[in-house]
């Protein structure tokens, strides 16, 4: 599946692809992707799930368990053990 090139054509899902594709030199363009893609849609429960990963890659621990914690995120019991 391609994605479009035109910003005002991008879905929620085609921001959420677009962050996937991302290295890990651009996490930071992959978590404005996932913002972008809870702006369009804010029950995005991959949204939540994947920008709390990434989150906890960053070692943004408070921030990524909130995102674990949204109402809408696929897995509300996430534990995030390495905060240290």
């Amino acid at each position: 599946q391609s994605v479009s090139t035109n910003p005002g054509d991008l879905t929620s899902d085609d921001y959420i692809l677009l962050a996937l594709s991302r290295d890990s030199l651009h996490m930071l363009e992959a978590m404005a992707d996932y913002d972008k893609a809870l702006r369009l849609k804010p029950g995005n429960k991959a949204a939540y799930n994947l920008r709390a990963l990434l989150k906890e890659e960053l070692k943004m621990f408070d921030e990524a368990m909130k995102d674990y914690n949204n109402k809408n995120s696929i897995c509300q019991c996430k534990i995030i053990l390495n905060n240290n």
